[in-house]
């Protein structure tokens, strides 16, 4: 049996309004969401989130990166507001966390093992 990636999905208050943000923030093209605007999805690359309406908004997602470094100077010149740049971790990883406008925490991360 063979299992392709899994996709996380993200509790926002306004879908259309957490989509734009992903696209203007961080890049990410909106991908679809449905009429009543309750899911929608945002795509990078290879990664994808879906957002889904809640009022209890506070999720969390970790995203694989190639380059780390690339991707938070990337998300620092379109105004995002990472937690700091990556930084080696104890546990074998490279990665800085950033918050979305809803709460949501997204971990960008690579294995520090696969860089050297």
């Amino acid at each position: 049996m063979r299992l392709s990636a899994a996709v996380p999905e993200l509790p926002v208050r306004d879908v259309f309004r957490a989509q734009l943000w992903y696209h203007k923030r961080l890049g990410f093209q909106i991908g679809w969401h449905n009429h009543a605007g309750r899911i929608g999805a945002v795509t990078l690359g290879e990664c994808i989130l879906f957002l889904r309406q809640s009022a209890r908004p506070g999720g969390a997602a970790w995203i694989f990166a190639e380059d780390v470094d690339a991707v938070w100077r990337d998300w620092e010149a379109r105004g995002a507001a990472p937690d700091g740049p990556p930084r080696d971790m104890p546990w074998g990883l490279r990665q800085f966390t950033q918050a979305d406008l809803c709460g949501n925490c997204l971990t960008v991360h690579h294995d520090l093992d696969a860089r050297e």
